[in-house]
């Protein structure tokens, strides 16, 4: 995190529970980019990882707190791109109540695109009030370009194997016109993320402290060799102690 919020929100209010976006939103702390259309891209993806938590109101004391796990024992931490350059040192016992991911939490639930969650779609889109009456006339519209473009798009991405939300990061251009803010943007890919992510394969990616090798599978290269680095500096390490 940065050293602005290590001081403001940690270090001066040690005995404070860390804040997630939605208990700031319970405060009305507004973040920039974190406003309502975030937010419901962050419930949805967060409840497609957490069915426990689905089927209410959102509750922030049951949503999570992130963090990088620091597999590369930077300095810095193990997040620094964009986050901050400071990290907390947590208590040993926090890491046996925390669940693990081998990716960023936030685009890493995987995706299932079929005719069945397609219409489903649509269906949401036609009865939400959060997407504008010219896309949702857009998307609705059975030879429309924005339907064509959009079933185009999805098919496509979706027939990859172990396909993610994040291989969906930017829709078609003849969709985004339509996104007349971020937050346009996010009540888009919150209802997106309901209907295609595959809630059963991505629960399967996420670990408790007692499985964490199974997080390998998962790991890209980069993951990959800087856990493999951090091992065998800490072989040597030891064996140096030995000595």
């Amino acid at each position: 995190l940065s050293p602005e919020n290590l001081l403001n929100h940690v270090i001066t209010n040690p005995n404070e529970p860390i804040s997630n976006v939605f208990h700031l939103a319970e405060k009305n702390i507004e973040i920039p980019g974190k406003g309502p259309g975030y937010r419901a891209e962050r419930d949805a993806v967060e409840k497609s990882l957490f069915p426990e938590i689905a089927g209410h109101e959102v509750r922030p004391d049951e949503r999570p707190v992130y963090g990088a796990l620091n597999i590369g024992q930077d300095a810095i931490g193990g997040a620094t791109l964009a986050y901050g350059d400071a990290s907390i040192v947590l208590k040993p016992e926090v890491a046996k109540r925390s669940t693990y991911i081998a990716d960023d939490t936030f685009y890493s639930p995987r995706v299932e695109v079929n005719d069945k969650r397609l219409e489903m779609f649509y269906l949401a889109v036609d009865n939400s009030s959060q997407i504008s009456q010219e896309l949702r006339t857009a998307l609705l519209t059975e030879n429309s370009q924005e339907r064509k473009d959009f079933k185009h798009w999805i098919k496509t991405i979706g027939a990859r194997p172990d396909c993610r939300i994040s291989n969906f990061k930017n829709v078609p251009s003849s969709i985004a016109k339509y996104f007349k803010s971020p937050e346009d943007e996010g009540f888009f890919k919150g209802i997106f993320t309901e209907y295609f992510v595959n809630k059963e394969a991505t629960r399967k990616i996420v670990s408790s402290y007692d499985n964490l090798e199974s997080l390998i599978v998962n790991l890209d290269d980069i993951d990959g060799n800087a856990l493999a680095r951090a091992s065998q500096a800490k072989k040597m390490a030891a064996i140096l102690v030995s000595l």
